[in-house]
């Protein structure tokens, strides 16, 4: 045998009982880990985690708790006032050691919330990522709520360390039915993109948006219970009306549905892509534009009033008159029609919108804190401009048409 037929035989064998080297799995708990803090801004290596981890002997749990309150804490903060349904409870919140304590009027810590869990005073620990919406928040509100009512002596104290086995009075949805059409699914996650970037109108009236088989009225947004909140009611034909509401400081797509406890969530296809679809067409493709008047009569001269007279001469003298400006809703798209109602009050009615600014300006704090009422973050050289109306009944509805029927292949 040759030196070459040797070394190729010698080559082979080794390849053929060369070891195999199994890449090792990932830790399900490790990418839960790092999933849970670069939401809230916080990137670090896997090997630092479990280096971090170990050195301190923690849990994951432990370490996110930890990693969340060092670098992020003013997310977690911003979470607690966006997520939290705090009416109806005195409650404080303010960033402390190990978490936001929720404290009462009398300065006594009620609840203390981290990342991964909130702990109660009474003892209970309820789990869950604190850090993004869920139904973790209605149980904490749940126990808080019941606590309450007993300091008031109207309710039993609850059992320590129990989180409640009935279900909450509300529910909040954070992912789209999986029932619903790939198609349906992702106009309305395109939707809930368009809202949460480019929204630059709020109404301070009831909207309603009719189609061919059903229809979606929104009220006025509101942050009542605490998040701000886009209430609505979608109306099918022949079918029992859904009444439900956007959530809309929801940080990802689709923005959070909050809805009744017992309504199953395939049920809510329609009404939440719908509502999505509807909200952003009316909220993100309009502006207001500013429009003149005809120039009106100068007044003529009276007798009685020589400065009156003299304006009125002056005026009829250049050819001039008084220019009324005005803003109204024009959209740049066909999609909605508003009825004859609705396209005279436009006339007189400015709905809330962000304004540009001059090079330099910048916007007030009561203008900043009237668009985080509606959900609206203000860009660079941007105010807000609250809604007005003038002659425009309190109660007056806006009503539009959508001549551009969506496909609701949801419910096909």
């Amino acid at each position: 045998m040759s030196h070459g037929s040797k070394l190729r035989k010698k080559r082979r064998y080794r390849y053929e009982t060369a070891p195999i080297v199994r890449q090792p799995d990932v830790d399900p708990e490790s990418a839960r880990a790092r999933t849970i803090l670069s939401s809230v801004g916080v990137d670090r290596h896997e090997r630092y985690l479990e280096l971090r981890r170990e050195a301190g002997r923690l849990s994951w749990d432990e370490l996110i708790d930890q990693l969340v309150m060092q670098h992020a804490p003013d997310a977690l903060l911003r979470a607690v006032c966006e997520y939290f349904d705090a009416s109806d409870l005195p409650l404080y919140a303010s960033k402390g050691r190990r978490g936001i304590r929720l404290c009462g009027q009398d300065l006594r810590p009620r609840a203390v919330i981290q990342a991964t869990r909130a702990r109660l005073a009474i003892g209970a620990t309820i789990p869950g990522d604190f850090t993004a919406d869920g139904r973790h928040w209605n149980w904490l509100r749940h126990l808080l709520l019941v606590e309450h009512s007993r300091e008031l002596g109207s309710a039993p104290r609850p059992v320590a360390a129990v989180v409640p086995s009935t279900m909450p009075e509300v529910q909040v949805l954070t992912e789209f039915p999986p029932a619903a059409a790939p198609s349906f699914r992702a106009e309305a996650l395109s939707a809930s993109a368009r809202i949460r970037t480019e929204r630059s109108l709020a109404f301070d009236r009831a909207v309603t948006v009719e189609a061919l088989d059903y229809a979606v009225r929104f009220e006025p947004i509101s942050n009542r219970r605490g998040p701000v909140e886009l209430p609505f009611e979608y109306l099918p034909t022949g079918r029992t009306a859904i009444r439900a509401a956007l959530r809309l400081r929801t940080p990802g797509d689709p923005l959070a549905l909050v809805c009744p406890a017992e309504m199953p969530p395939s049920d809510l296809a329609d009404a939440w892509g719908v509502a999505l679809l509807a909200f952003a067409e009316l909220t993100c493709g309009a502006e207001l534009v500013a429009s003149r008047s005809e120039p009106a009569e100068p007044r003529a001269s009276t007798p009685s009033g020589r400065r009156g007279g003299r304006r009125g001469r002056i005026a009829a003298r250049r050819g001039e008159g008084r220019r009324v400006h005005r803003r109204h809703l024009s959209y740049s798209s066909t999609a909605l029609e508003p009825s004859v109602a609705t396209a005279r009050f436009l006339d007189s009615y400015v709905a809330g919108h962000r304004r540009r600014l001059v090079e330099g300006a910048r916007a007030s704090d009561s203008a900043k804190r009237a668009a985080a009422e509606v959900g609206v973050d203000l860009r660079p050289q941007e105010t807000w401009v609250r809604p007005h109306a003038r002659g425009v009944p309190e109660d007056a509805e806006l009503r539009f048409r959508w001549t551009e029927n969506p496909r609701l292949a949801a419910a096909a």
